[in-house]
């Protein structure tokens, strides 16, 4: 699956790139830790990802995008819990940029599919779930250049339904594999930040802004009908050229369910966990101008 599609990718690559102006090539990393917290049977992880993105175009954008991103998780208790996670998109992005109000913004629209690949496993116990999912990202960033105070607010918004039935397989016998019910993988979530003060300094001829962030979130995941709200903070490092570029980011924030979480219940509901992020934008490449 992962040679095609490096192939479509390429492929598409190719056909947009006879036709287009201008080129850029965008590639961004991330990775993130997690544990939960006020459970007898914590749970740990953390996540990595990579991101390539071609864009074609002036003011208005598009290109090929791909992804790929690998989450490993423990949940601690007498027998434990490992999961191991991978998730691979191809899909399209589209960007453009400008002014409105005073502020300048940026927006996005990220639509694609993914192909999920989830194990988890205990002693004697071993599961298998494959996905196909279509997914979208959008955001909008507006920066009032003139403010230092809260003068630069992002909106996030990510969408994800499943395509077809995923395909769930269990064993509790090494010599024997049962279909099993899979988990519907519906999820919603929307996030909100905003750069508290900026702090500038030059490197090189070129301003850098340092900024504290605040952040908040809002998530729903069909699998329990769970919902949950995120609050924390952060810092980001940005340049500005036709609108904010951000260069690195480092947020830490809390996620719990809005209606709590009792351990005794099997509803779904899941312990408050808190969350470390790290986000870096690794190359920004124009191929032609």
């Amino acid at each position: 699956m992962k040679k095609t599609m490096i192939l479509i990718f390429l492929l598409l690559a190719f056909a947009l790139g006879e036709r287009a102006a201008a080129q850029e090539l965008i590639g961004s990393a991330g990775a993130g830790y997690f544990w939960s917290v006020k459970t007898p049977d914590p749970t740990i992880g953390n996540y990595e990802f990579v991101e390539a993105k071609l864009m074609f175009g002036h003011k208005i954008r598009y290109g090929p995008l791909a992804n790929y991103t690998w989450v490993y998780a423990k949940q601690s208790k007498e027998t434990p819990y490992y999961y191991k996670g991978r998730f691979y998109t191809l899909g399209l992005s589209f960007d453009t940029w400008g002014s409105v109000l005073h502020r300048n913004y940026y927006a996005w629209a990220n639509p694609g599919i993914r192909w999920d690949y989830d194990r988890g496993a205990t002693l004697g116990y071993h599961s298998w779930q494959k996905d196909k999912l279509f997914i979208l990202q959008t955001g909008l960033r507006l920066t009032n250049l003139g403010s230092d105070w809260l003068g630069n607010s992002l909106f996030m918004a990510e969408w994800q339904k499943p395509l077809a039935k995923g395909k769930n397989r269990f064993s509790t016998d090494p010599e024997i594999i049962k279909e099993g019910i899979p988990y519907e993988k519906g999820a919603f979530r929307l996030v909100y930040e905003n750069g508290v003060k900026k702090f500038s300094f030059s490197i090189k001829e070129r301003q850098i802004r340092f900024e504290p962030i605040l952040h908040l979130g809002y998530g729903w995941e069909k699998t329990y009908d769970r919902k949950y709200y995120e609050y924390g903070g952060g810092f980001a490092f940005s340049y500005f050229k036709e609108w904010q570029r951000e260069l690195f980011k480092i947020k830490v924030y809390r996620r719990q369910d809005f209606g709590g979480y009792n351990p005794q219940n099997l509803d779904g509901s899941q312990a408050p966990s808190w969350h470390v992020e790290i986000v870096a934008n690794l190359l920004r490449l124009k191929l032609k101008k």
